[in-house]
């Protein structure tokens, strides 16, 4: 893509975000006292004549001629970085609009040159880089950094380095921004930071300020009930069938209602964050690739369920792709609605993954049978106790090595599930798994 066109698609990615923040009632300020123009030309007294900028929003207290504030976006289209001179013209193109608070933002798809970051703070600009969901983990349908709250942006070191470096890659923000006052990945807050550096009368800010702006979160909370639920339903009779759960008719099932293809191949090269990719799925048109690994059948049945989850939870609403990686295993402790967009879907569908690979009624049969077998006892500290104690640990090694063989998945998904379902209590906390198996 050449730059023009780079730019020009950069433009409206920013301008639509911008109009949806205004229709949805997520601006910070009202959207009846906000327009949005694009190439918008605004008169400079001193070259007498007019300077036309990408983005403008104008910003006007109820009854008012006068703008309260203007927000002008600039959108560049370098194949390199961004350089000081570029930051220097257009300073001095917004300080030649007339009025007050007059607000710039650079926004660019390639870095920034250390300097030019570091005179654009200095001068009160905003700088955005935009990633353009170049080697993501989760392609998202709706920008992470749009609807990111600012309290969960990564460091201040590696936000630098994300408007700096050339070949920089995200997990997960496709934005990387700097204000005068912080470095964020929301572009949220970059603006709400230009508010708080203005000189905006008192009585029209508070007449301007939406009072009854909602922060968007897109994904909704399922409790863990109705997770079980749909994995129950994607199971069938085969939720009470002994053994490993067979994923064969699910897949045949999934395929007939949904037209979703599962694709086998050999291992990929290709590394995010030089983790190796499992698998990954696509919902457009829907498709699960497996990359096989005969020698780790426990990590693949994981790669699969994990990956069928997000299908069954309809998750192609919220993101286009996903790529699986080993660290996915590891659940996030927290359940509750204050999760993240994509720590709530990949919550849900490590969940729903544990559910089809341990159906709760054949599980809770199967561990109660183990326990008895190996004459565990429930000694009113929960049906499996494991502190540092041998033979809470001997116990613990005993139960969760016969659920693994019997299900055909490793430890930690039988340790996890265990936690879900109250069969598992700790004394000191919980522990992982690595920690248990170095002490027998």
């Amino acid at each position: 893509m050449n730059t023009t066109a780079v730019g020009n698609e950069l433009e409206e990615k920013i301008a639509s975000f911008l109009q949806d923040e205004l229709d949805n009632n997520a601006f910070w300020a009202r959207s009846d006292c906000c327009t949005l123009f694009r190439k918008k030309a605004y008169y400079s007294p001193k070259r007498q004549a007019d300077i036309t900028f990408d983005i403008a929003i104008e910003i006007r207290a109820p009854g008012n001629d006068s703008l309260s504030m203007l927000v002008l976006v600039e959108c560049k289209n370098y194949a390199d970085a961004v350089p000081v001179g570029e930051i220097e013209t257009f300073h001095s193109q917004i300080q030649q609009v007339s009025g007050a608070n007059v607000k710039g933002i650079v926004a660019s798809r390639s870095e920034l040159q250390s300097g030019a970051l570091n005179l654009a703070r200095s001068m009160g600009l905003g700088l955005i880089r935009d990633l353009n969901g170049e080697r993501f983990k989760w392609e998202l349908r709706r920008s992470a950094s749009y609807s990111a709250d600012p309290t969960a942006s990564e460091s201040d070191d590696r936000i630098r380095l994300g408007m700096t470096q050339r070949d920089f890659s995200s997990h997960f923000f496709d934005m990387y921004c700097v204000s005068a006052s912080r470095y964020t990945n929301s572009l949220g807050a970059v603006l709400e930071d230009f508010v708080a550096a203005s000189d905006i009368d008192t009585t029209d800010l508070g007449r301007i300020t939406n009072r009854r702006r909602r922060r968007r979160r897109v994904v909704p909370f399922i409790d863990k009930s109705s997770l079980e639920d749909v994995a129950s339903m994607a199971l069938g009779s085969d939720a009470t069938a002994d053994g490993p759960t067979s994923f064969e008719q699910i897949c045949m099932g999934e395929r007939e209602r949904t037209g979703l293809r599962i694709v086998e191949q050999a291992p990929t090269k290709e590394t995010v964050f030089s983790e190796e990719i499992l698998g990954r799925i696509t919902f457009d048109p829907p498709e699960i690739t497996i990359y096989s690994h005969p020698d780790l059948p426990q990590r693949q049945r994981f790669t699969l369920a994990h990956e069928l989850s997000h299908h069954l939870l309809e998750h192609g609403e919220y993101m286009r792709a996903e790529l699986c990686q080993e660290s996915d295993f590891e659940r996030n402790e927290s359940t509750g609605p204050q999760l993240t967009d994509v720590a709530r879907l990949e919550w849900q569908a490590n969940y729903v993954a544990s559910c089809l690979l341990l159906p709760r009624q054949r599980f809770l049969e199967d561990f109660l049978s183990t326990t008895g077998d190996f004459g565990i006892a429930n000694k009113g500290f929960g049906a499996l106790f494991l502190d540092h104690q041998p033979c809470n640990v001997q116990a613990f090694h005993l139960v969760s090595r016969r659920l693994s063989s019997l299900y055909q998945v490793s430890k930690s998904v039988v340790r996890i599930r265990m936690e879900d379902l109250g069969l598992l209590k700790y004394g000191g906390g919980p522990r992982h798994i690595s920690e248990v198996i170095e002490e027998l």
